[in-house]
């Protein structure tokens, strides 16, 4: 009984962990509906998947990724939407960029034509679908010089409304910021209504922010009433751990004379990393 009892949970274990997939004639079916000339028969077979991949990821498979990318191309701007949609909301279950991809998970990463065809669609005429674009991809690759550099136009492009502050945040977000990024991104953080999202992001990435911009944090921190901007500011700075050791002194007056708990107690911990010589974790 007890070695029917182990070999039960061993098969359990096992069958539980397999990856399932689709089967032959699920794909043959998805390849045909979204062949139809029938854009409404397209849209709903990529609705299907969508909600496949969100309900069931094992059993969806990286089998869905080239259809989502087949879609992408689709004639229909719901078809193309609805595709997008479906990467975006992968992308960042996963955001394989930063993390390891989970047991069971759908790979987008695996199909190589993913990524072209997504850098084309950040500037699709339609702007959710340039939204659902920038979402997926930032949460997959980082951008290239090419990439910042169309972006950057784009933002002039986008106008009020539109997704300059998403384009703001990929840009912050960026492993390897050109020189004409982090100038675009020092420019405003003298604009109040992008600089805490700026630096936040910063405060967030794996790496150090860009250099240049340590002065005009320090500065900002200091001038600041915004109580959540401050918190902004001293996150990003204590990202620099070493190379902000010439604002330490700086730094501990303002702890010193600063009123919010929570601002204060951030600017400890910016103290004591850039003390240690090390970034600060977040």
């Amino acid at each position: 009984m007890k070695t029917n009892s182990a070999f039960f949970l061993v098969y359990f274990f096992l069958f539980n962990s397999l990856v399932l997939a689709l089967s032959p004639n699920e794909i043959s079916d998805y390849k045909h509906r979204l062949s139809d000339p029938d854009p409404a028969v397209r849209l709903a077979a990529m609705s299907e998947m969508g909600s496949l991949a969100e309900r069931s990821p094992e059993k969806a498979g990286n089998d869905v990724v080239p259809f989502f990318t087949k879609g992408l191309s689709d004639p229909d701007s719901k078809v193309r939407y609805n595709a997008v949609s479906n990467i975006a909301l992968v992308a960042t279950q996963t955001t394989q960029r930063f993390l390891p991809l989970k047991p069971g998970m759908i790979d987008l990463q695996s199909y190589a034509p993913l990524k072209a065809i997504l850098e084309k669609m950040l500037f699709d005429p339609d702007a959710e679908i340039r939204q659902n674009a920038l979402i997926a991809y930032d949460n997959l690759f980082d951008l290239t010089p090419e990439m910042q550099a169309q972006l950057i136009t784009q933002y002039t492009n986008e106008g009020e409304g539109g997704n300059q502050e998403l384009i703001i945040t990929s840009l912050a977000a960026s492993e390897s910021p050109t020189n004409s990024t982090v100038n675009f991104l020092l420019h405003l953080l003298d604009d109040h209504r992008y600089a805490n999202r700026i630096a936040m992001t910063w405060a967030g990435v794996k790496g150090t922010p860009p250099q240049a911009a340590l002065p005009k944090l320090v500065d900002l921190l200091s001038k600041t009433s915004n109580r959540y901007d401050r918190q902004a500011f001293v996150s990003a700075i204590g990202k620099y751990g070493e190379q902000a050791r010439p604002y330490l002194g700086q730094i501990e007056k303002l702890r010193d004379k600063e009123t919010d708990a929570t601002t204060q107690a951030n600017l400890s911990r910016a103290a004591e990393a850039i003390r240690a010589g090390k970034p600060l974790q977040q």
